[in-house]
């Protein structure tokens, strides 16, 4: 009597287990590799991203150089560099200028300016702050900056600008005559902030 209520017991045992011993073995490996690819596509969708990212860290853009006679925006100014000389000396109508650098010319160029702003601004201010606009010469790894001629009525330099109006002018600057006299590349950078737009002149 015992043996068969033991049979019986073993048989209820083995019922409830299997009852209670969830998924077969061909479907638990299917659930694993349908996690298993699920972060496979994660991990490759994943490194794409940072590739992506890679590449666009890494990608200069390439730097415009305009041509004289195009006009350019930077910030609130139009500029347009029209031309471009060297001279020995620079005359008004009473004043004469020389180069203070024996040997040395000046570069006069040519721009007209508009101010597209709210308010009157300053071009080229004698001291640069924040986003005022500084120009320079650059001649392979040389750089010149900008001369003022005081009485010099043509001299775009510390000149205001109402909102709205333009100004023709010149830009001088003082070079050597190796310099002016060269066939090198020769460019005129104008600079507000970290914003730098370049004019081919020679």
């Amino acid at each position: 009597m015992k043996r068969k209520t033991l049979v019986v017991l073993g048989m209820l045992f083995s019922l409830s287990v299997a009852a209670c011993g969830g998924k077969p073995d061909s479907e638990v490996k299917e659930d694993t590799a349908v996690v298993n690819q699920s972060e496979t596509q994660k991990e490759d969708t994943q490194a794409q991203t940072e590739q992506i990212e890679t590449e666009s860290e890494t990608e200069e853009v390439p730097e415009v150089i305009h041509a004289v006679g195009e006009m350019v925006q930077l910030k609130h100014w139009e500029i347009t560099v029209t031309n471009i000389q060297a001279a020995d000396q620079i005359t008004s109508d009473i004043w004469e200028f020389t180069p203070s650098g024996e040997g040395n010319k000046f570069a006069q160029v040519s721009v007209t300016v508009n101010n597209k702003g709210t308010e009157s601004d300053t071009f080229l201010p004698s001291l640069v702050y924040n986003d005022d606009v500084m120009a320079t010469i650059v001649y392979g790894d040389e750089e010149f900056t900008q001369t003022q001629l005081l009485n010099y009525d043509k001299d775009l330099a510390t000149e205001s600008i109402d909102a709205g109006a333009s100004m023709e002018g010149e830009m001088i600057f003082e070079i050597p005559e190796a310099v002016a006299s060269a066939t090198d590349e020769l460019l005129l950078q104008f600079q507000s902030g970290d914003e730098i737009v370049s004019y081919k002149l020679r």
